[in-house]
């Protein structure tokens, strides 16, 4: 989690394993939410990709139907939140940087994720 005075921009990186071998799956959400408020902010949008680990990164799905989801955020402390947050909808192929729905290659999705522990990274503290 980084803090500026906009926003507070989450990133949340998942692997199978703990080896820090290249090129394995891996699940990687990007969010941002109100330094005040703790809301999910529209904009910049949520970039929600999994990198299949078949080789190169510029090969992934990418959430382009359905929705995600923050269902709370509590501040445990100065410089840490918990979020519990749903996704639900598909991800399809990309072959670009800018993800656009590929419904002829689609894998579904439905997770939820509860993160007790998501620390400041940078140096300017939640308000």
């Amino acid at each position: 989690m980084n803090i500026t005075p906009d926003d507070v921009f989450v990133t949340l990186s998942s692997r199978h394993t703990i080896s820090p071998t290249a090129g394995q799956p891996e699940l990687r959400v990007e969010f941002s939410l109100d330094p005040v408020t703790l809301d999910l902010k529209a904009d910049p949008a949520v970039d929600l990709r999994y990198f299949p680990g078949q080789g190169e990164e510029s090969n992934y799905y990418a959430l382009t139907h359905g929705r995600f989801q923050i269902e709370s955020v509590t501040r445990a402390d100065e410089d840490t939140l918990s979020i519990v947050a749903t996704v639900d909808g598909e991800l399809s192929a990309q072959q670009t940087e800018e993800p656009v729905h590929n419904p002829a290659d689609v894998l579904p999705l439905k997770a939820r994720f509860d993160l007790r522990q998501v620390s400041n990274r940078g140096s300017i503290p939640l308000p």
